[in-house]
């Protein structure tokens, strides 16, 4: 009887991985959806079409049902996902969360232009208007490198709920910069789409060199602000710092 349900167990859970792989946007229902939406643009070029307002509609409602196909997936996914336990974070997974003896910044005082400091600190101080907190490293590369460094500890992958419960804490605890908002968009390395896949991967494999990639990014508007070098340095040495004790805090063995 056990080696039955084990079986089950396991064919659950091969069907599930399989569903997360086809309704990627590079899975072969996203890829479908692609093309249907790019058929139903070269047919709108031709308004006055009979024909091509019918093949119009149809893809449309053929969208609509790989969209309904895509839910359905989703659905299955979070069963088989609560039937395995895989719906939580473990006890192991939260044991390198739990953050004792945090360094929480108190100063309620104005944040000053191109201050260094914990991200969530910063973001509940006054004076910020114009002003954004940019995460330095991302939090996108310093999610996926703490969950693989979790990931070793426990000999198993993180679960999405688990993956999510990192990407809390280090989005809290992780370093970030105080800058003008159109210098953070202008100037950034990794904000909106230009944090590619291929980015976060390259920065979570070396987040030192990741920090130092995303000074170098704003050093010419800084030097052209009056900032010497020691000056960026400084800024340099301290968002380092601010990732030696998130590593020292979450990147420990509980």
């Amino acid at each position: 009887m056990s080696d039955n349900f084990d079986k089950i167990l396991k064919q659950l859970r091969h069907h599930s991985e399989i569903l997360k792989h086809l309704k990627r946007p590079s899975g072969a229902i996203g890829k479908i959806i692609a093309n249907m939406k790019e058929a139903q643009i070269q047919l709108n070029r031709y308004p006055d079409s009979a024909e091509a307002k019918a093949a119009v509609s149809q893809l449309i409602k053929a969208k609509d049902s790989a969209k309904s196909a895509i839910d359905a997936a989703n659905t299955y996914i979070d069963i088989v996902a609560d039937i395995l336990g895989e719906n939580t974070v473990s006890e192991e997974v939260l044991a390198f969360l739990r953050v004792e003896n945090r360094l929480t910044d108190l100063n309620m005082a104005e944040v000053s232009l191109f201050e260094v400091g914990e991200y969530s600190a910063l973001k509940s101080r006054p004076g910020r208007d114009g002003m954004e907190m940019d995460h330095i490293p991302s939090k996108a590369a310093l999610c996926q490198a703490t969950c693989r460094h979790i990931e070793t500890k426990i000999e198993r992958d993180l679960n999405d709920k688990e993956v999510a419960a990192v990407l809390q804490v280090v989005e809290k605890l992780g370093g970030a910069i105080a800058i003008p908002k159109e210098m953070h968009e202008k100037l950034s390395r990794t904000i909106g789409g230009r944090n590619t896949d291929t980015r976060i991967r390259q920065d979570s494999s070396d987040i030192i060199r990741a920090i130092k990639a995303d000074v170098d990014a704003y050093t010419p508007e800084l030097r052209r602000r009056g900032y010497s070098d020691k000056d960026i340095e400084m800024i340099y040495t301290k968002l380092v710092t601010r990732f030696s004790y998130l590593k020292e805090q979450i990147w420990r063995r509980k």
